[in-house]
């Protein structure tokens, strides 16, 4: 979710096609997650993901804070360790950067 009035336009367009469990809605702004939880508190229909290029120490309770179902890092500041932590706060994790794309493509 990127600029300013945007999570209500957004939810109008994915609700007009009735696409709500086909979309997750992420952003680095996290008011904008809060935002879309305040105007949709169903997090089963409304996923929404916490991107972090460089995640603070308190990313997890930040997540938790605008009612986060997912936590995205940026490929470089992915860990074992991480992982085991956003699974055990119970979020599901992704990743996003070019660098994490080519190598996955390289591996398969």
């Amino acid at each position: 979710l990127k600029g300013p009035s945007v999570v209500q336009p957004v939810l109008e367009i994915v609700e007009r096609l009735q696409m709500q469990e086909q979309c997750s809605y992420s952003s680095f702004q996290l008011p904008r997650l809060a935002e879309l939880r305040d105007l949709r508190s169903d997090q089963t229909r409304y996923r929404t993901g916490a991107l972090f290029g460089n995640p603070p120490p308190d990313y997890i309770e930040l997540s938790r804070a605008v009612g986060a179902t997912e936590i995205h890092l940026q490929y470089d500041a992915i860990t074992v360790e991480r992982v085991g932590e956003i699974h055990k706060a119970g979020f599901k994790v992704s990743f996003f950067g070019s660098a994490f794309q080519t190598t996955f493509k390289q591996l398969l």
